[in-house]
């Protein structure tokens, strides 16, 4: 062993940072563990044909870098592609027949401990063992001259100790010379020595079918049939195929190809060339927007019918009397600094020529409607506040003679993280790395760069405002889509789509739009051409974007209020999470509601808005059942229930935990389980669940009797008095199987398939009007949240269902595979779930 010297890291500095890892267990799992032992590993893995790197590693790579740097310092000539830090863990004897042949395991004493060294087999020892029935002579081998460095094939095991013993393990896995080239650079980056030069360098026709009745699929063909089913969350369900193909075209070209390839097609007839649905929309541009009436079909979108509510000719019909009547009540609004703020916002807009005025009001043709404009406060601007006008067009019942058959969506966060995932996993297939940068591009007052039609020009582009320097209602006229209108919205969503689709058609462009936000990814290496492209793009097809707002291409970038992260991509994920703002802002709001005890209907509508908003951004679903409580109308005297205090405190304690949102380019191998339960008021009562894999093996399964004293807890808790439990017992065993199967379900995608209606819709919402349903739902959102999992709830047919034998008491699977499931769980599981 070498020398302390100067700088370096000490086993006390090495005992207060490993001492703060998350437990992780081993694959093959040795020793006898206590209430006190600790198990964390880190680096790279072997089993079987599969090598790579663990996900622990990526979740702690500055604690496995600072580790792997302690090893070196004590042994530069050690070689080891993983390391494990135990504490009070006693190995029994065993061999690490996964280990590198030629490689030896190296264990460094993090703590002071007494006795506690290790015992290796040796014909010529004085320390026998017995093994397997055998007894085995061997030498104890001793801390008291620093680290121990020994043949891992060798049979060895912890001898016992007085004190806390922690200890570093170096070792070398087997097969890591297989690594992927990408997961070589990150073992490299982060220290590992896993090679011995490295430690010397540190047409249609007619449709005929049959039809069949009865049951569908045994339990057997229904798990062969789910496991053909991919998992919601699955990139191809994430991801539009354009935008995938954008990911796969900037592997396949190249960074030098696809820079010519924008530049020579940019300048080309873009609408038709990237053959867009939405071939009409060219002469809507030039012919302007239509506020009322049906509106035209884009061939893009999904087809969904929505009627007006009033005709046209109705709307004209009163329109005269409901425009005196706006004149006539309009007044000030409550705070001034809104009145000023939608005045000065006007002013403004006449100045950039996209409204006329004011008007005088008995100008306006018959038939014309008259809107008002109202303000709300977004934020500060230069320390003042800034506020955004708003055409109430449905207060005016313009919106209410729109018919539409299409509904128009743009891009959510989902599909962002969808994005970049695919990025990531197409990174590590072609064995690309290079770090990832990101930018928000947001146009600037997006609906005033679109015409209104001649018509809506003429007899719906008037609106009215509070004019506080003349007390009085002021009427103006715009030339461009106002915002408030129905119409304006799928207008505009159309255009977006069409500028987002043919960048991703024709110049590959990795990019999301969600309205007037586009948010797009590049490698570093590329940002400035792919800035450069982006800019003539938006140019040349006349769309301005907001240069206040306008940041180069980094690892950071804001949109929709949520910071992306990419500064990990490298390492194969990104973050998504709330910005500090949003998340200080809501958790005010909520801690002044409490405080007060008391809030109205409009306060409450907007908190729970962008509370639902910012949920979405924390891991699971531990939020919904809060948001449902901030669902509930406050009373005529404005007081909150106690129900509303613990949603808005539950809140509030998930807002300040910070989760972030990891995206990831893996999550892992998907896992199916199968739940169910029985109950026969005189007879058998039972829950049972089988947990498969993606190839439709059973990794484990249970059964079990529920004892008749917890039937009796379930039939009378929360002060009701049941006649049956079915739904209570399926809920109950839901639960039960994730706590049991939490080994194989970790970080993984999870289907969880039940038969009962009424529990499927409890977990889905994570909550219900049933008490013992909406305790158990929490429950399973926090095993999720714990085991960092994606769930996903799913219906199978009673027949159908696996676990059906096992609640029932039949126990036909294997019995080596079978999960232990014995009164004492049943009952604490349910105490856990009926205590939160």
């Amino acid at each position: 062993m070498s020398r302390r010297q100067p700088g370096e890291l000490t086993a006390d500095d090495m005992f207060e940072v490993l001492s703060q890892t998350p437990e992780v267990l081993p694959a093959r799992a040795r020793g006898i563990q206590t209430e006190d032992s600790h198990q964390w590993f880190s680096g790279g893995y072997s089993h079987g044909p599969m090598v790579g790197v663990r996900n622990s590693t990526l979740r702690c790579p500055w604690t496995t870098a600072l580790a792997c740097r302690y090893v070196r310092e004590q042994a530069p000539w050690h070689r080891f592609g993983a390391i494990a830090f135990t504490v009070n863990l006693l190995a029994e004897p065993h061999v690490d027949a996964h280990n590198d042949p030629s490689s030896n395991n190296l264990v460094l004493p993090i703590t002071s401990f007494k006795r506690g060294g290790l015992w290796l087999a040796d014909k010529a020892g004085s320390s026998p063992r017995t093994i397997d029935g055998t007894r085995v002579m061997g030498t104890v081998l001793s801390f008291d001259g620093g680290g121990i460095c020994f043949n891992p094939r060798v049979p060895h095991a912890t001898e016992r100790w007085e004190g806390d013993r922690a200890v570093l393990v170096a070792f070398l896995p087997g097969g890591l010379d297989e690594l992927e080239q990408c997961d070589r650079a990150i073992m490299d980056e982060l220290g590992f020595v896993t090679s011995a030069c490295a430690t010397t360098n540190a047409a249609s026709q007619p449709v005929k079918f049959t039809a069949e009745f009865g049951v569908r699929w045994s339990p057997e063909e229904f798990v062969e049939q789910a496991c053909n089913v991919e998992h919601p969350s699955s990139l191809s369900n994430l991801l539009p195929a354009d935008l995938e193909t954008a990911v796969r075209k900037n592997f396949e070209l190249g960074e030098h190809a696809l820079g010519q390839h924008r530049t020579e097609l940019i300048r080309k007839t873009l609408l038709e060339d990237a053959e867009h649905a939405d071939q009409g929309l060219f002469n809507d541009l030039v012919q302007g927007f239509d506020l009322v009436g049906k509106l035209p079909e884009s061939g893009f979108f999904k087809k969904k019918f929505r009627p007006a509510s009033m005709l046209e000719a109705d709307l004209r019909q009163g329109a005269d009397r409901a425009r005196e009547a706006t004149l006539a009540t309009l007044g000030p609004a409550d705070d001034p600094v809104i009145d000023e703020g939608v005045l000065q916002a006007t002013l403004k807009e006449v100045d950039a020529g996209v409204v006329e005025g004011p008007i005088d009001p008995s100008t306006l043709p018959e038939g014309a409607t008259l809107t008002r404009r109202f303000g709300v406060v977004q934020g500060e601007v230069d320390g003042a506040p800034k506020v955004r006008p708003i055409d109430n067009y449905r207060a005016s019942r313009v919106n209410a003679a729109v018919t539409q058959s299409e509904q128009v969506t743009v891009h959510t966060l989902d599909v962002v993280a969808g994005m970049i995932s695919s990025w990531l996993a197409r990174a590590k297939a072609h064995r690309v790395r290079s770090a990832m940068n990101a930018k928000t591009w947001d146009l600037k007052a997006a609906y005033k760069q679109l015409p209104l039609s001649d018509t809506a020009f003429a007899r719906d582009a008037y609106f009215v405002i509070y004019d506080p320097r003349s007390q009085k209602p002021a009427v103006f006229k715009q030339r461009a889509l106002p915002f408030g209108s129905r119409a304006s919205v799928t207008a505009f969503i159309r255009c977006a789509v069409a500028v987002w689709t043919v960048a991703v058609k024709l110049l590959f462009l990795v990019w999301s739009v969600y309205f007037d936000d586009y948010l797009s990814i590049a490698r570093s290496s590329e940002a400035k051409h792919v800035e450069l492209v982006i800019s003539v793009y938006f140019r040349l097809l006349g769309w301005k974007v907001s240069t206040d707002k306008l940041l180069p291409y980094s690892t950071c970038c804001k949109v929709l209020g949520i910071e992306l992260d990419v500064g990990n991509a490298i390492r194969g994920y990104a973050l998504l999470k709330n910005t500090l703002k949003r998340r200080n802002e809501i958790i005010a709001s909520l801690e002044e509601v409490l405080d007060r005890g008391s809030i109205d209907a409009t306060t409450l509508e907007k908190i729970r808005g962008r509370a639902q908003f910012a949920s979405g951004q924390l891991f699971g679903r531990l939020a919904r059942q809060a948001l449902h409580c901030l669902s509930d109308k406050p009373s005529k005297s404005f007081c909150v229930s106690e129900r509303f205090r613990w949603g808005a405190t539950h809140l509030v304690e998930l807002l300040q935990s910070g989760c972030s949102r990891v995206v990831s380019r893996d999550l892992g191998d998907n896992r199916l389980v199968f739940v169910d339960a029985s109950f026969e008021p005189s007879g058998h009562s039972g829950l049972g669940g089988v947990c498969y894999d993606a190839d439709g093996r059973i990794l484990s399964w249970f059964g079990a009797t529920v004892p008749s004293d917890l039937i009796k807890v379930l039939l009378s808790c929360f002060g009701r008095d049941r006649e049956t439990v079915i739904f209570e017992l399926e809920a109950l065993a839901v639960v039960v199987a994730l706590e049991l199967f939490k080994c194989h379900l970790s970080q993984r995608n999870v289907v969880v398939y039940t038969d009962n209606s009424g529990v499927h819709g409890a977990f889905v919402k994570c909550w219900s009007e049933n008490p013992v349903g909406s305790a158990m739902a929490f429950l399973a959102a926090k095993r999720e949240f714990d085991l960092q999992a994606f769930f996903y709830y799913d219906r199978v047919p009673s027949h159908s269902n696996p676990a059906d034998a096992p609640s029932r008491g039949v126990y036909s699977m294997g019995q080596d595979l079978r999960a232990e499931c014995s009164a004492d769980v049943l009952t604490e599981t349910l105490k856990c779930a009926l205590s939160t």
